[in-house]
């Protein structure tokens, strides 16, 4: 997966493979880990949400499986 670079305090960039349904995120602070069984239409709302910071942390975190690599 190429990730996208963001324009976010804590995210860098974040891909999004639809097959495996695993939304990967780079953080500022150089940490890379993904989320597991993300549907299609969470990522669609990650990625128009104004604040991909704040939809991680009230919508992904604690909601999927996370594996930080």
């Amino acid at each position: 997966m190429q990730r996208i670079a963001i324009q976010s305090m804590i995210i860098k960039s974040a891909s999004y493979d639809e097959q495996t349904q695993t939304l990967e995120v780079e953080f500022v602070n150089g940490n890379v880990g993904t989320y597991a069984e993300v549907p299609p239409e969470v990522w669609e709302a990650f990625w128009k949400a104004p604040s991909k910071g704040r939809f991680l942390t009230s919508q992904l975190k604690g909601q999927y499986q996370y594996r930080k690599h």
